[in-house]
Parts: structure tokens; sequence; C-alpha cells
């Protein structure tokens, strides 16, 4: 859909790739905390005390898998930008 985008709007695709690029990580970031605050794609039982109890999951308590992917995700994009930012 982006290339259709780009070649219907007459603009270059890899400068559209690169400012969409940009904000993706924000977009994810935002429907992580969005799928955390909805009670959705919650983990395992655990007995962490971290553990949360989603209201639709069951009284046990589950890791906040959606917390742990936002911050891996935000650890994976500053790994890489600075891997390409000093190559």
């Amino acid at each position: 859909s982006t290339i259709l985008f780009s070649k219907k709007s007459n603009t270059n695709f890899f400068k559209f790739a690169d400012i969409i690029s940009c904000v993706a990580p924000i977009g994810i970031l935002l429907g992580r905390m969005a799928n955390f605050i909805n009670g959705e794609l919650y983990g395992k039982i655990t007995t962490f005390p971290w553990g949360v109890i989603f209201p639709y999951a069951g009284h046990l308590p589950r890791h906040p898998s959606q917390i742990y992917e936002a911050i891996l995700e935000g650890i994976f994009l500053f790994l890489i930008i600075n891997y390409l930012a000093l190559k």
C-alpha cells in the first residue's frame, strides 16, 4: 500500500518510507500500551510480584507481555540506531 500511495501521490517511495520508519516505533509503543489498558494480549500465569490481573483473563496474575514487548522494541530500536550511526 505504501508503494501504491507513493506512486499515486507522485512522491519518492524511499523518502516516504524514511518518514514512516521514524514514526512507526511510536505507533507500535502506543499500540502496546493500548493493548495493556484494554486487557488484550496478556501473558502466561505468573507468581512474580509484577503480575497483573486482567479483567477478562481469570483471577490469576499474568505477565504483562504488552509492556515487555514495548520495552524490548525500544531497546532493540535503540541498538539498531546506534549500530547504524557508528557504521
